[in-house]
């Protein structure tokens, strides 16, 4: 009698990632694999990243903070830097214009022990010199090629009163977009997309 097939590994869906503002606990945004920031988004702010288990099997997250462990959680939400009952502790220092790696491991028991069941890696930086206006060059968004780029998205967009403020082939680029929801969206194909969270017609006319 032939072996019963063996069963089939589980899979398991994406975890959901938020950023958030520590003071007021509030969702800043999701975070994909890539994303870029506007450096008035860390105003005033203490920041956390947020995750939330893929799947119930999950006992407990790891954070890594460019290579270095930051944070084991045992209960959700699993914060990078801890909560009190979702009361979140900030603690992100995000230097302008570095690409930040946080990695986040999801394990089948506490205290980062057991099988490692799923993870996750984020890319963030901080623009903190106007690249997302002066790099307007398609070939080279943001210093990443589009046809390379992946996801990427962008939080805190603003693109001014005039032309002159972010530059014709920007202005150019991002208009082959289109507003999906609450976000502008520029699809290159074959898996490359650039998005703008939570864009705002009123401060970024130029777009529509």
């Amino acid at each position: 009698t032939p072996d019963p097939d063996p069963t089939p590994p589980k899979a398991y869906g994406p975890a959901s990632i938020k950023l958030v503002d520590a003071k007021s606990d509030d969702t800043l945004m999701e975070l994909g694999e890539n994303t870029v920031l506007h450096k008035s988004v860390l105003d005033g702010r203490s920041l956390s990243i947020v995750a939330k288990a893929s799947d119930e099997d999950i006992e407990s997250a790891q954070f890594l903070f460019d290579g270095t462990e930051q944070q084991v959680e045992n209960l959700e939400p699993y914060a990078m830097f801890g909560d009190k009952s979702g009361d979140y502790n900030g603690g992100l220092d995000l230097t302008p214009d570095e690409t930040h790696r946080i990695d986040i491991n999801y394990y089948s028991e506490d205290r980062a022990k057991g099988d490692l069941v799923d993870e996750d890696t984020i890319g963030i930086e901080v623009d903190g010199n106007n690249k997302l206006s002066a790099r307007s060059d398609e070939a080279d968004l943001f210093g990443i090629d589009s046809s390379k780029m992946g996801e990427v998205s962008i939080h805190g967009f603003h693109s001014g009163d005039s032309v002159a403020d972010v530059g014709e082939g920007l202005i150019d680029l991002l208009s082959r977009g289109e507003k999906i929801d609450d976000d502008w969206v520029v699809d290159f194909g074959g898996g490359n997309r650039l998005t703008l969270l939570d864009y705002n017609a009123e401060e970024a006319p130029l777009l529509v």
